[in-house]
């Protein structure tokens, strides 16, 4: 029998997510930069963690169509994307820092909020995986 090469390899999306996650982590990492007030208070950045759930569910979305994943493979692409961009996320809190702005409580604040960011793919991926 044949083998049929089977679309749910998540293999074969490893680099676009892998580039995708770079991006969203820059991205990411700009906004705290460019958007300080956002990040100076504790209610506000409440606010920008909980606006971060629905714009992930949009994100995986988005990355499924884009890239053809079924729902089944999102959890894995997900959780590959969140390593990716938290990786990125940690190597700039080490040695490049002010990538994310000069006041120690924005840059805290801040880093916090990227690295909910990425939490929040893997968990809205996973809720949508229980469905």
């Amino acid at each position: 029998m044949a083998r049929t090469r089977s679309k749910l390899r998540l293999g074969e999306h490893a680099l676009p997510l892998g580039l995708t996650a770079v991006a969203l982590w820059l991205v990411a990492a700009l906004l705290v930069r460019s958007f300080p007030g956002l990040f100076e208070s504790k209610l506000r950045l409440g606010l920008a963690l909980l606006a971060m759930l629905p714009i992930a569910e949009a994100i995986l979305m988005l990355a499924g169509v884009v890239l053809g994943l079924e729902r089944a493979k999102r959890l894995p692409a997900a959780s590959l994307l969140a390593i990716v961009a938290l990786a990125c996320h940690t190597v700039a809190m080490i040695w490049w820092p002010s990538l994310y702005g000069s006041d120690e409580t924005i840059v805290r604040h801040g880093a916090a909020w990227v690295t909910w960011t990425f939490a929040s793919l893997v968990v809205m991926a996973w809720f949508e995986a229980e469905r």
